[in-house]
């Protein structure tokens, strides 16, 4: 209209664009009049919303464009797509129509879906100021993401018990810190420590918390005790063997639950290096992956003949007391498989996969014959628990539809119930095809890969899913962890190799700060994957391995990244970075959404 203002029918509301304003659909896409879709078909979205506000902060970026069935920018091919309308339509008090959103990635404001944004929730360093301490180098949320659990094993004060003062007395006995959010923040709970702490322990190298928060599990691969299955005499007779402590929270008091050992501690086992607490804090999975057995299937008979093949572990608790359940190998064990290097559960527990990024079969895909001619190729292995028995049984080998020697495929793993899909980290993947399912597989850029497998009803896998990095890179490692929200709808991706300068979601491609790291965002929008912004820390250094672990609260608004070689000497929460303390670690926490 002259006055500079659309003149829109009832079913229309104006929107801003790059060519100026139009008139355009808010409701039901399948809807859409046949003059709004003629309005839109060739604008770029210039962002205004009707009351004035921005999509996205500001115009579109080069690269973002408006489909017929969005009405807003979608940037980073994240598609905000307004579908059913809610209740015939009816407008909502503020008089726009209201829509939902199909993507987690987007909410709905005014009748558009709009994408949330991604901020910087806190910065978080351990309580001590030291050089080495690996603040980072585990972190766990609850399912809420009320409670966040953060290793540091190279934290090291002689003193144990829960909140102790500290010394220096015993290098690399570890720490772990706990965090509570409350009111919107992050606030610091509680020290906890071993009871007994000792050089060389590494308390906290891996974590793990229930559903709820009030379990939680830490991984001492440095212990030396002897003693097997729950609550044994301690002693330092195994150097190395490794050992599992897991914590109770009752009101907000730690204390112990159980000491846990392996069923054949050995020296420099590392039992603990990796674990897995179940989501209703019922079940416990544990690996030594430098176990040595050359006797493959469930119980075996021990022995060291077959160096660093692994095997992982199962603890059952019943009211408060725990059991030692069976000790799972791999069928046919090989040197240095690195059987349960990572493990995964069902949200009942009544299902186990468990990945052996070093082992060497070369034939891909599901039940393969076992050979040895690929060398460090990877596989996951797929169990059914039976809790009533105290055992397991093997019900799929899966491998990578195109393997190869040095993939190390099942470095990392994510399981969705909602979706039943698996999602396999393999970082040293080395094809150059980019985005979603490309078809180029050739061997030339090792940027890492992340397979997807999707269950039938008939509970046969098979691969759906193949992600590499956009633009690849010989320094990308993308894989190197994963988590995934309960929908199955978002997937982080570690990639600590990723070497760019950039800080936190600039998109800039370079290799000027080598092993950074970054993670990454899968959004899964009605059937259809497309990638997320990239995510970095907002003080990247060389070798601090951002994202070298990731935990993603339950419904996708709350992730937590570790970087277990970052530089600031600063403590608590929110310091002023530096790179005063080296590789004293750190961990981000991120919020999605207003």
């Amino acid at each position: 209209q002259e006055d500079g203002t659309c003149g829109c029918p009832p079913e229309l509301a104006a929107i801003r664009t790059s060519e100026g304003l139009f008139c355009g659909f808010v409701g039901d896409p399948d809807a859409m009049p046949d003059a709004g879709a003629d309005a839109l078909s060739e604008s770029s979205m210039g962002g205004d919303l009707p009351d004035g506000r921005t999509v996205d902060g500001g115009p579109c970026d080069e690269g973002a464009t408006c489909r017929l069935d969005s009405n807003a920018c979608f940037l980073g091919r994240i598609s905000c797509s307004p579908v059913v309308a809610c209740v015939e339509n009816t407008p909502r008090p503020d008089g726009a129509r209201c829509t939902t959103c199909t993507s987690v990635l987007c909410e709905c404001e005014r009748g558009f879906c709009v994408r949330q944004e991604v901020t910087l929730g806190a910065f978080l360093k351990g309580m001590s100021t030291l050089d080495a301490e690996g603040f980072g180098t585990s972190v766990a949320l609850s399912g809420d993401g009320s409670t966040l659990a953060v290793g540091a094993p190279g934290e090291p004060s002689s003193i144990g018990g829960i909140n102790p003062t500290r010394d220096t007395a015993a290098s690399n006995a570890g720490a772990v810190y706990v965090f509570r959010r409350l009111a919107g923040t992050y606030v610091f709970d509680s020290t906890i420590k071993a009871p007994i702490p000792a050089s060389g322990d590494r308390f906290g190298s891996q974590v793990s918390l229930s559903r709820t928060g009030d379990r939680l599990a830490v991984g001492v691969p440095g212990e030396s005790g002897s003693g097997r299955g729950v609550d044994p005499v301690r002693d330092e007779l195994v150097p190395n063997a490794g050992a599992v402590f897991v914590y109770r929270r009752d009101a907000t008091a730690w204390s112990v639950d159980a000491y846990l050992k392996a069923s054949n501690p050995g020296a420099d086992d590392g039992f603990g290096r990796v674990l897995l607490l179940g989501g209703d804090g019922r079940l416990l999975v544990a690996s030594a992956v430098n176990e040595d057995g050359s006797r493959g299937g469930v119980n075996p008979t021990s022995d060291d003949d077959l160096i660093n093949a692994g095997a992982s572990y199962l603890f059952f608790r019943d009211g408060s007391a725990w059991t030692a359940g069976p000790t799972v190998k791999a069928p046919d064990p090989g040197e240095t498989d690195l059987f349960g290097g990572v493990v995964a559960l069902t949200e009942d527990g009544s299902e186990l996969f468990i990945g052996a990024p070093g082992e060497d079969t070369l034939a891909g895909g599901v039940n393969p014959p076992e050979d040895d001619l690929a060398t460090n190729s990877g596989a996951v292995y797929h169990y059914r628990v039976i809790a009533s028995e105290g055992t397991v049984v093997l019900e799929h080998l899966l491998k990578s539809d195109s393997p190869g020697r040095g993939h190390r495929f099942g470095s990392a793993l994510a399981f969705s119930e909602s979706s039943q899909t698996l999602f396999v980290g393999a970082p040293e993947e080395p094809s150059s095809g980019a985005g979603i399912n490309p078809p180029d597989r050739d061997r030339e850029v090792f940027s890492g890969a992340v397979d997807g497998y999707v269950r039938s009803d008939t509970g046969g896998w098979t691969q759906s899913q193949f992600f590499k990095p956009l633009s690849p890179r010989e320094t990308n490692a993308i894989g190197t962890s994963l988590s995934v929200d309960r929908s199955g709808d978002l997937l982080i991706v570690g990639d600590a190799g990723e070497a760019s300068d950039a800080a936190l979601l600039d998109d800039t491609t370079n290799d000027d700060l080598l092993l950074s790291g970054a993670t990454f965002l899968l959004v899964r929008d009605r059937g259809e994957w497309s990638f997320g912004p990239r995510i970095k820390a907002p003080n990247p250094g060389a070798s601090d391995r951002f994202g070298a672990q990731v935990s993603l609260s339950e419904d996708g608004r709350i992730f937590v990244a570790g970087a277990r070689e970052e530089d600031s000497l600063g403590s608590g929460i929110n310091p002023s970075p530096n790179d005063d303390s080296n590789d004293s670690g750190a961990a981000y926490v991120f919020f999605m959404g207003r």
